[in-house]
């Protein structure tokens, strides 16, 4: 009887060895170590990236207020009027009364002040 032979390379199941079977269990448990790792980073950064989309949301919906509203509050240097005979304090931006409130009894008090009442009012 006549054969042929040729090394061929193929699947077929082996039972493990106790040597083989602590490596593939440590092995393992190297995977799953680096599984819950990326996963506690993935984690983070999805609350990372919502913290800033959620910062841009709300800088995005103040400006559409802003634009719906055709107007916005700033912060601007105001020349504070105090009116003791009307008993009222003024608030003047480039010669416009942006406003006037009463005074409030401290500020009553300003005109008994030599040292403010001798102070010129800047303008504006």
């Amino acid at each position: 009887m006549q054969t042929y032979k040729e090394i061929v390379r193929e699947i077929f199941t082996f039972k493990l060895t106790e040597h083989e079977l602590l490596a593939k269990g440590e092995e393992a448990g190297e995977l799953h170590r680096d599984i819950l790792d990326k996963e506690y980073k993935l984690s983070i950064l999805k609350k990372e990236r919502k913290a800033e989309i959620d910062k841009i949301r709300a800088d995005f919906n103040h400006l559409m207020k802003i634009i719906d509203k055709k107007e916005e509050d700033r912060q601007v240097d105001v020349v504070k009027i105090f009116d003791f005979e009307k008993k009222m304090v003024s608030f003047v931006f480039s010669g416009e009364v942006l406003r006037e409130r009463p005074m409030d009894n401290y500020e009553t008090q300003i005109q008994f002040d030599p040292l403010k009442m001798n102070n010129i009012a800047p303008q504006l």
